[in-house]
């Protein structure tokens, strides 16, 4: 016996009936039917001929349809529907039709949508489809094109959207307001990204999200005469432009090309496909006031107006030139004064050269009148027959050299994709000490390691070495030595933070598998700590790592100095469970006559200006 196979879908609709009728030839027929499931009901009539003068035209209605069921999705469920379509040809090329849908009603995301009307109509290969949306959580209008009649297809739509809500229609798991209201018109022809051509503007944009951000106009023209493209780019808050023989499709690889032939990256090589097209544009981009799209998009950042970026590129001949170019710009406070890049690439080297009037680590503020910045800072980078070297150098303005610096550095390939990194200093002054590099340092990159060989910091008194392996693995061990190391000389850190320390550190610390199975250790003695000026004492803080239960043993005293005799004013011990999100801490910890005013500074966002002693039990 014969069997007909059915589509797996209709195995979701459980029992199906279904009649209907047939009038007429195979060539030439009339036909309705009626179809009701478990997931709702189709009724339709059809007519079609096709013979010399194909014709045809049918009737669908839907009603109740439990589309999620078939589609397997929650997004969208209970649709009714009546669907129009009329017309005559069966190709591309001689067809004609006009097709009504009438969505009566559709559950999206929780939200019912009622009478939406999409009409379209296909005459001579081209298209227009036209629909409008009037809901509580989106107001919209559409009208789009496609024309099939030219070489390259061309594309039209014009969109007004109205207080789109992206919260209450569920498209955003933003817990408060998200609205967007914009108009957009768009004109473009092509079929892949090297020959689109065309016209994109955004008029009137509002977004709301509990903060109010508007953009009046943004435009963007793609044109091309005689190879030469050229993209211009232009809105409230930045300009762009573009000139020149570019093929976005290859760029990658271009570019790619152009830093191995500077310096070699064995990965990139293998899989790099030399056959592209050439490449040889200019680029320029003039930021305006960014403010509202970084408050947006990286609150943290900060960009002044009028910063530049230009650059221009020849893949022929590997040529490269850029500059960039700011009077500031601020990440987590952290502040770049008159900022000016060159970038160089000819003769076979690539040459960077970054040059900064101030790097403000911390402003002046009333609480804190002392800034902490590093002045006329440059670093030179070159890079050429596989061998990088980069030179850094601040200097401030003082007649007396308080803070500055000259470090040299020298990152050299070998044949295993990795490679050798050499550390040298001339002179680094940090708060008036005189400190050096040891200059048998190396950090070797290879096997999937990074070995730390001999790197000290160091002046006559005191040093801080590292040893070992970047702790990645388990099989990885970073050792820290600390000897009579002045904190007061590094206070420049913690000083961001509203935190002067003085005191001496010595000890070691070991570090291992932060990836996979980490193990932690210390022994540290801290000497003569005080905090912001007020005493703490002598302290010593030894760790040990108990894997069974994947947590940090701490054991820390602090002593302190009495009128005749040394007492121990803080005895901290338990352990710091480092895989528990939550609960991770079992500390015992006991105080005698602790100087409140030393935790000061690290409570200051619960309590201000403690002051007094706390003696008992935690």
């Amino acid at each position: 016996a014969m069997t007909v196979p059915l589509p797996e879908m209709l195995s979701d609709m459980g029992v199906i009936t279904t009649s209907g009728s047939f009038q007429g030839y195979p060539d030439r027929f009339n036909t309705s039917f009626n179809l009701e499931s478990e997931i709702g009901e189709v009724v339709a009539d059809v007519y079609l001929q096709t013979n010399e003068n194909p014709e045809y035209s049918f009737i669908v209605l839907g009603n109740n349809l439990r589309i999620n069921d078939v589609l397997e999705t929650n997004d969208l469920s209970d649709l009714s529907f009546k669907l129009e379509m009329y017309g005559h040809g069966l190709t591309m090329e001689d067809s004609d039709f006009e097709a009504n849908i009438d969505l009566m009603s559709l559950n999206f995301r929780g939200n019912e949508f009622k009478d939406i009307g999409i009409n379209s109509i296909f005459k001579d290969q081209r298209l227009a489809v036209n629909t409008a949306i009037d809901h509580r959580y989106l107001n919209l209008d559409l009208k789009g094109a496609i024309d099939l009649n030219q070489e390259r297809p061309e594309y039209s739509l014009k969109a007004d959207i109205k207080d789109v809500d992206f919260v209450n229609l569920h498209l955003s798991n933003y817990d408060s307001i998200m609205q967007l209201s914009t108009n957009i018109d768009l004109s473009f022809s092509g079929d892949e990204i090297d020959n689109i051509l065309g016209n994109l503007e955004i008029d009137n944009t509002k977004y709301f999200n509990g903060d109010k951000y508007q953009m009046k106009n943004f435009t963007a023209n793609v044109s091309e005469s005689y190879g030469v493209k050229d993209i211009a780019i232009d809105c409230d808050f930045f300009s762009v432009g573009m000139s020149g023989i570019v093929n976005f499709d290859d760029i990658t690889n271009a570019l790619k090309d152009n830093v191995i032939h500077y310096f070699d990256i064995p990965s990139w090589r293998k899989t790099l496909n030399n056959e592209f097209d050439n490449q040889e544009f200019s680029f320029n981009l003039i930021l305006h006031d960014t403010r509202q799209l970084t408050k947006l998009f990286v609150p943290e950042l900060y960009v002044a107006d009028g910063t530049t970026i230009t650059a221009s590129y020849t893949n022929k001949y590997y040529y490269h030139g850029s500059t960039i170019e700011s009077r500031e710009i601020i990440y987590n406070g952290l502040k770049f004064k008159n900022l000016d890049v060159r970038n160089t690439a000819r003769h076979r080297e690539y040459k960077s050269l970054v040059m900064l009037d101030d790097i403000i680590i911390r402003d002046t503020t009333d609480g804190n009148p002392d800034p902490i910045y590093l002045e006329n800072v440059k670093l030179l980078a070159r890079c050429s027959n596989d061998t990088l070297k980069v030179d850094v150098l601040w200097d401030d303005d003082d007649a007396d050299d308080n803070n500055k610096a000259f470090i040299k550095s020298v990152f050299t390939q070998n044949d295993k994709d990795g490679g050798i990194l050499s550390i040298k200093s001339e002179d680094i002054v940090i708060n008036d000490s005189i400190w050096n590099i040891n200059p048998d340092c190396s950090i070797v990159f290879n096997d999937n390691r990074i070995a730390i060989n001999k790197l000290m910091m160091f002046t006559n008194t005191q040093s801080l070495s590292m040893n070992g392996y970047f702790p990645k693995h388990e099989s990885d061990t970073l050792k820290m030595v600390f000897y009579n190391l002045d904190v007061s000389d590094f206070d420049y850190v913690t000083r961001m933070y509203d935190i002067d320390l003085d005191g001496v550190i010595d000890g070691i610390v070991g570090l291992s598998g932060i990836y996979d199975n980490m193990s932690f250790f210390s022994n540290l003695e801290l000497n003569r700590l005080f905090i912001n000026r007020q005493e703490v004492g002598d302290a010593s803080i030894n760790t040990t790592w108990n894997d069974g239960l994947k947590a940090i043993l701490i054991d820390s005293e602090i002593f302190k100095n009495g009128n005749q005799n040394r007492v121990k004013s803080v005895d901290l011990n338990g352990y710091y469970y480092t895989k528990k999100a939550t609960n991770n801490l079992d500390f015992k910890l006991k105080f005698h006559e602790f100087n409140l005013e030393t935790a000061s500074p690290f409570l200051s966002s619960v309590v201000q200006r403690m002051h007094g002693s706390a003696s008992g039990w935690v």
